[in-house]
């Protein structure tokens, strides 16, 4: 990472004449930089998958925003569900309660609040 960082010219070749990829490397870089229309491709190209990563992040990000709004939606559905659930539950033991102490049969508590009897017996 220090040779492509380098700025100092006789650093990056005491590097390279270390290592042959290395001196790829910098053959390669030289004949960019020294070219002044390839020098220009190369920093468009460079912009370009900058740019292009940026919009796959953006993307990436509105997905996810996305995904949790709809994720709540169905979590708040589920949840007044499941309190209507218990609330209808609750109301059915409390009118089975009163039934009970009216003295009315349990079989006619069973049948008018949808309670089995045993549920109805316990209350007791």
């Amino acid at each position: 990472m220090k040779f492509l960082n380098s700025s100092d010219k006789g650093a990056m070749r005491m590097l390279a004449s270390k290592s042959v990829e290395l001196a790829e490397v910098l053959k390669a870089m030289e004949e960019i930089t020294d070219d002044e229309e390839l020098w220009y491709q190369y920093l468009a190209r460079e912009k370009a998958l900058r740019d292009e990563i940026s919009r796959i992040n953006y993307a990436s990000s509105k997905g996810i925003e996305e995904g949790i709004a709809i994720g709540e939606k169905r979590g708040e559905k589920r949840g007044e569900k499941r309190g209507i659930s218990i609330g209808e539950k609750k109301a059915k033991r409390e009118t089975a309660s009163k039934m009970l102490e009216q003295g009315i049969e349990v079989e006619l508590i069973s049948t008018v609040t949808g309670l089995s009897q045993d549920e109805i017996l316990q209350l007791k």
